[in-house]
């Protein structure tokens, strides 16, 4: 049986400059994630987003997915969600990616 590795922190997303304490934890776009994920033979990855509280989850929540499409079936996400935020308007999310 081979190896399976599943690398559970990947945030993506609108970030507070802060939060990334070293520059090569920072990737710019999905295809380096994704070649990040190849050259450690890593075979899928879980995405969620940043916390920012000036950014609102809908739109947190709608980049994370757009992220998720273009992750040709190696990553899943977590959405992001807020107690003010409405059920009906999160419910749009549900989709096999998202966990």
């Amino acid at each position: 049986m081979s190896k399976k590795v599943f690398d559970a922190h990947i945030h993506v997303g609108f970030c507070e400059g802060q939060v990334i304490k070293h520059e090569r934890d920072a990737f710019y776009s999905v295809d380096t994630v994704l070649k990040y994920l190849d050259v450690h033979q890593i075979q899928k990855g879980l995405v969620f987003p940043f916390t920012n509280p000036t950014i609102s989850c809908l739109k947190t929540n709608e980049y994370l997915f757009q992220a998720l499409q273009e992750g040709k079936g190696k990553l899943y996400g977590l959405i992001y969600f807020s107690w003010e935020d409405n059920p009906n308007e999160l419910a749009k999310f549900n989709h096999p990616l998202l966990i």
